[in-house]
């Protein structure tokens, strides 16, 4: 199963004419699932689907050398159920922040997490690495805290420098 997808929010189940031409990106879907597909904004959909916890998160980079339309596909994993958009978009972020448990790429993540980014208000706080062993972050506009025990450990001039290995650290 296929879903077609355009810069600005444009989706499809069924191939669309000049596919190519017209800056549809195809994204492979399980075959067994049922697609519930949520618009973060023009930039970012997620599709999550019945009965599982994976999402697909799809972005159109902003970066410079990104080819205009192409899509930028990332898997997450242990998605909440809820389908509200700001509370997804709260919860892409910090699993964009903390390399959804090591399970991403420095260049998936760093490419989706600057578009995410954009679609938040200026102060965002929230965890990474669980709720229990993890740590708590506050973001205000690019500048990120992370406090464990309420003890802040780290702060960075921008969320982009929180590395891999810096979390892995820290946690």
């Amino acid at each position: 199963m296929k879903l077609y997808i355009k810069q600005g929010c444009a989706v499809s189940l069924d191939e669309p004419d000049n596919v190519e031409a017209e800056g549809w990106s195809p994204v492979d879907l399980p075959a067994d699932c049922s697609p519930i597909i949520v618009t973060l904004c023009e930039d970012i959909t997620l599709v999550k689907y019945h009965n599982k916890t994976d999402a697909l998160l799809i972005v159109f980079p902003h970066f410079k050398g990104a080819r205009k339309g192409k899509a930028l596909v990332v898997k997450l994993h242990d998605m909440p159920v809820t389908t509200r958009s700001r509370e997804l978009s709260h919860i892409v972020f910090a699993k964009l922040l903390g390399f959804d448990t090591d399970q991403l790429s420095n260049r998936s993540r760093n490419a989706a997490i600057m578009v995410v980014r954009s679609m938040l208000p200026d102060v965002v706080r929230g965890h990474i690495g669980g709720d229990v062993n993890g740590l708590a972050f506050y973001l205000s506009r690019n500048s990120l805290s992370l406090y464990k025990d309420k003890k802040q450990i780290i702060k960075l001039s921008h969320y982009t420098l929180l590395s891999r290995n810096i979390k892995d650290l820290l946690l």
